[in-house]
């Protein structure tokens, strides 16, 4: 048991530094591409790469998820786990080549843009390499680390060496493309130890299809809230600089994202393992651990968002940027949402096969989410999209704490959440308070994160919590 702890920390260090990479790395140049590009360049590439979102999430057809699950649960068996990876790798492929040739002939033929939507077709052609859901599967999360690690400082290099006017959005965007396909490629050099050849007597990818449908819904219907904003946002407001607000937003969101749901590739594949053997009695104390450390770590990040957005946004993207603070103000009340329904969702109902559910509780956000998109966005812009991102994904969590009511006790899930919530409160009433004495820039930010951490840090001692020391000693999960 304590072997199985040490893994299920080492693989969430791991995993929580490859998601924090996947969306740091856009975050590390934004400083640079924000002022070389320009908010309109910036928001018309965004418009463009929600386009070509859908196509790869089409080509995947909700492979991963179910990837990492079947992997998860014959992952003692090399000849069974070689088999599902082979078959999934042939089915992604395939898909890859029918979704890509639907995505040049509906657009790339028809645009006056070709070079643009090209460079973002890549994106598309990535997904037939990427194999991360096997190693998530085997609780291998290092290799997908190291091999992002790589690309993400390869593209970094390439965009500050090359990026120079905004003439070169189509660099950007072969440069931001091409990294994610090295990322992909870089993974399978693991591969030869991992998997065996397999018998084409019993080879039959198509077997795959139908199960993996049911996660491709639901993904269908996650992208209409989480995609479907900045293209709605084009369409509606035909403002680039609009775009251009809601993408830098968030990528700062997006990172601090990762930090509360890096948790969910790793247990997702312990639950489903566990579900595999019949040991559903380990399956509560494991989901309690995750609601402890998601909401441990989401509510005090949302205080913070929330107390460091003016001086954030013009020390960080430059002049011109105004419209992403309220934007900050908005999107940082969703992240212990997103915390929830990553651990209700993605780390018990998939792992338990009850992937119908998250498909319910998603299609639901996305009706949502459209119906209040298209009442805010003309009236407020993105402000209006990030305004109901929140409601959606309110939403999403709601119902899956209705469908899992009788299968987990809630209630120690409730108590953590308010407790988190009361103990993150001191550190944004005393940041409001003493803000005003700090200047702006970024030695105020930094002055206020410092003070935040500390004040935050006192109050888990004064309360005996004892979050941080467990978590520096590695017994978290």
């Amino acid at each position: 048991m304590k072997q199985k702890k040490e893994t299920l920390t080492y693989n969430y260090i791991c995993n929580l530094a490859n998601q924090v990479l996947i969306s740091l790395m856009p975050l590390i140049t934004a400083p640079y591409v924000s002022r070389v590009l320009g908010v309109e360049n910036i928001g018309h590439y965004s418009f463009v790469q929600s386009i070509a979102s859908y196509f790869s999430m089409a080509a995947v057809l909700g492979t991963t998820l179910y990837g990492q699950r079947k992997v998860a649960q014959y992952r003692e068996s090399i000849q069974q786990r070689s088999k599902i990876f082979w078959e999934l790798v042939v089915l992604r492929a395939l898909l890859t080549a029918l979704f890509f040739g639907i995505y040049y002939a509906a657009l790339v033929s028809r645009t006056t843009e070709k070079a643009l939507y090209l460079a973002v077709s890549l994106e598309i052609v990535g997904v037939s390499f990427d194999i991360s859901w096997f190693f998530q599967g085997i609780e291998e999360f290092r290799p997908i680390t190291t091999c992002n690690a790589l690309s993400k400082l390869i593209c970094a290099v390439g965009i500050f060496t090359l990026v120079k006017s905004n003439r070169d959005i189509v660099l950007y965007a072969v440069l931001y493309s091409s990294s994610l396909m090295l990322g992909y490629l870089f993974l399978w050099k693991y591969i030869p130890r991992k998997v065996e050849k397999i018998s084409m007597s019993k080879f039959h990818p198509v077997i795959h299809i139908q199960p993996a449908i049911l996660l491709f819904i639901s993904q269908v219907a996650m992208q209409v809230y989480t995609v479907l904003d900045k293209t709605m946002i084009g369409l509606i407001t035909g403002s680039d600089a609009q775009n251009g607000y809601y993408e830098q937003g968030q990528k700062l969101i997006r990172v601090l994202t990762a930090l509360v749901t890096s948790v969910g590739a790793v247990m997702a594949s312990r639950v489903a393992n566990l579900w595999a053997n019949q040991q559903k009695g380990m399956i509560q104390e494991l989901m309690e651990h995750s609601f402890r450390l998601v909401y441990a770590i989401s509510f005090p990040v949302m205080y913070g968002v929330a107390l460091i957005a003016t001086r954030f946004v013009p020390t960080f993207y430059g002049e011109g940027y105004d419209g992403v603070i309220p934007l900050l103000y908005i999107l940082a009340v969703v992240l212990p949402i997103i915390a929830s329904s990553n651990v209700v969702g993605i780390q018990y109902l998939v792992p338990t096969n009850q992937e119908r559910f998250l498909t319910l509780s998603v299609t639901v956000g996305a009706a949502v989410n459209f119906i209040c998109n298209s009442f805010l966005i003309p009236r407020f812009g993105a402000n209006g999209a990030a305004v109901g991102s929140v409601i959606a994904e309110c939403c999403v969590t709601l119902v899956q704490l209705w469908v899992v009511r009788r299968q987990l006790r809630l209630k120690p899930f409730f108590k953590l959440a308010f407790r988190y919530f009361l103990l993150g409160l001191p550190m944004f009433l005393i940041g409001s308070a003493t803000g005003g004495l700090l200047p702006m820039g970024f030695v105020g930010m930094a002055g206020l994160i410092v003070e935040g951490v500390l004040v935050y840090a006192t109050t888990l001692w004064i309360a005996k919590d004892s979050f941080l020391k467990d978590l520096l000693t590695g017994r978290i999960l």
